[in-house]
């Protein structure tokens, strides 16, 4: 379990985080009157003061409504998601986004356009997203973890190189696709471990994993309403102590797991709200039953889901209080900060 630590603090907050002597940080707001030194992210690319290894600290409410090219090795920060008011306002990236440049990183941001990955050690970490997929031809050894994610992930194809060696893993992630598409699929020798995946598309097509080659997919949930449409060309691939929810001679054909003839989702998680909706709830089937003796799905692992994406290091609100005007005329403001250690 992810630990957070809470701090009062009287007036002033530091909200800047250290990075490097070298690297420099940058605030992205589309609200010109906020003050912040960039109204998106392509402007931010455009000046020459972003150089390669700064940071982009997405504000709290910032909605970048158009496309946004990513093409500086930068990382972007965003204040995590599910959050609906002042102060815990998200942050959404509403355009299609492109990330164009090696080693970006991007964490704690909303985005509700295609994702597109177009260069190879890019990584999407602790966001909420729509489909992410690749763009062009050297996309390879991309890292997707700890997202929520309302939409498909799928690269070029299960013999291309251009996708090769993804790692999707700790990650809740629901489509309703169709046909012979996956809400994974189309990936050559990927790692897909401890995520819950699942096709909720009522009929008979589609499925959870398709097209993968060469990979390990283990410590998953994973789940189509159908219920026997969970794999489909699946070539030299290791599948093992995943759970699955599927009719029992459908789970027959995978031994090294555990399947469950149950589609109720109850029968094995808390389903206490969206975000924590495959946590193992008690005597749940996922609990022990990965390869490294934890649990299955999102929160095992080595990198469990944090709830509302909130990033590593990143000062949030948790409380603000404005008390009375003090005998010298200055006003009483008291800030509740929480940060994320881990």
């Amino acid at each position: 379990m992810k630990q957070t630590f809470y701090y009062a603090i009287a007036l002033t907050v530091m909200m800047a985080v250290g990075i490097n002597c070298h690297a420099a940080s940058w605030r992205v707001n589309s609200n010109t009157t906020r003050g912040a030194q960039f109204a998106n992210i392509n402007a931010a690319m455009s000046s020459a003061d972003v150089q390669d290894g700064d940071t982009l600290y997405l504000d709290p409410g910032c909605n970048l409504t158009a496309q946004q090219n990513v093409t500086k090795r930068v990382t972007i920060i965003g204040p995590g998601y599910l959050h609906s008011t002042f102060p815990y306002a998200e942050a959404k990236i509403s355009g299609t986004l492109y990330l164009r440049s090696e080693g970006i990183k991007v964490q704690g941001t909303v985005m509700d356009g295609t994702t597109n990955i177009a260069a190879n050690n890019v990584v999407i970490e602790r966001c909420h997203t729509k489909t992410i997929s690749y763009y062009g031809s050297n996309c390879q050894n991309a890292v997707i973890r700890q997202c929520r994610i309302n939409g498909s992930v799928y690269g070029n194809g299960e013999t291309s190189t251009a996708t090769a060696f993804w790692t999707i893993e700790n990650c809740q992630i629901w489509s309703a696709v169709t046909g012979t598409n996956g809400t994974v699929r189309a990936f050559y020798s990927p790692i897909i471990r401890n995520n819950a995946i699942v096709n909720s598309f009522n009929g008979n097509g589609g499925y959870a994993i398709a097209d993968v080659n060469n990979g390990e997919i283990s410590n998953n949930y994973i789940k189509h309403v159908k219920k026997n449409l969970l794999f489909n060309k699946m070539t030299a691939c290791s599948i093992f102590n995943n759970v699955l929810t599927c009719d029992e001679t459908y789970g027959a054909s995978y031994p090294n797991n555990k399947y469950l003839d149950n589609s109720d989702e109850h029968a094995a998680f808390t389903c206490a709200d969206n975000d924590n909706w495959f946590r193992p709830c008690e005597n749940s089937p996922l609990l022990g039953y990965a390869s490294d003796g934890g649990d299955c799905g999102p929160f095992g692992g080595a990198y469990p889901y944090v709830i509302s994406g909130l990033p590593q290091g990143v000062p949030y609100y948790t409380n603000v209080m404005v008390g009375g005007i003090a005998h010298d005329g200055k006003v009483n403001v008291s800030l509740t900060i929480g940060m994320q250690n881990e």
